[in-house]
């Protein structure tokens, strides 16, 4: 029995379901209990930012808390010279409203020296786009099966396999995208706009049909 096999292509777009973003604290100090105290007392004051705005803790989660030794390469004497102890830690917060992040962007900035990755937008595995680009996929298939099989003067018969696949399965993830805010002293007026948009959900599948005579 003659077959075709087509690839299908769907797309859908989709308002994003909830938002990252990541706070970062980092001190260098001539002793590591000057370094970890002052990134432990900034991180006391993010906290208590994020609280006053009405955020439940579920809804942040505290990094890796790092201290290590500072060193750096000295020309002259060429070796590494000790420069002190650099303290680290950060925080993710999930909102599902963007609303209030561009006022706690400025807030964490100006109150608590902080360094801000993000946001990332997520779109939930239920969110209707996916079942949308599927059937988009779907119809994509039975389209090229159709184009195909006219200019053979046949048609798609009856559906054989269905396989949904996804290119590049050894690639990394597209990188999401992202904004940066270096710290620095920011006034009240400066806050960030953040708005979600649309993301692009893709689906891919694989379709098996047979081929019979046109009719």
């Amino acid at each position: 029995m003659a077959q075709i096999i087509v690839e299908g292509t769907g797309l859908a777009d989709a308002i994003p379901d909830r938002v990252q973003i990541t706070f970062t604290l980092e001190r260098r100090e001539q002793t590591a209990d000057r370094a970890l105290s002052d990134v432990a007392r900034r991180s006391q004051q993010l906290e208590g930012i994020l609280r006053d705005a009405g955020i439940a803790e579920s809804r942040w989660r505290t990094g890796r808390v790092s201290l290590n030794e500072a060193q750096e390469w000295d020309e002259t004497t060429r070796r590494n010279v000790r420069r002190g102890f650099d303290a680290r830690t950060s925080l993710t917060l999930t909102l599902d409203d963007p609303t209030p992040l561009g006022t706690l962007m400025t807030m964490a900035t100006d109150q608590a020296d902080a360094r801000i990755a993000g946001p990332w937008w997520q779109v939930d595995p239920t969110n209707p786009a996916h079942a949308i680009a599927c059937q988009n996929a779907a119809r994509d298939a039975r389209q090229k099966a159709d184009a195909y099989a006219s200019a053979l003067n046949l048609q798609p018969g009856a559906v054989l396999e269905i396989s949904e696949f996804h290119p590049n399965p050894g690639a990394p993830p597209a990188p999401a995208r992202e904004m940066r805010m270096m710290a620095a002293k920011v006034s009240d007026e400066a806050d960030v706009g953040v708005h979600g948009g649309t993301e692009t959900i893709r689906a891919h599948v694989t379709v098996t049909f047979a081929l019979e005579p046109a009719r």
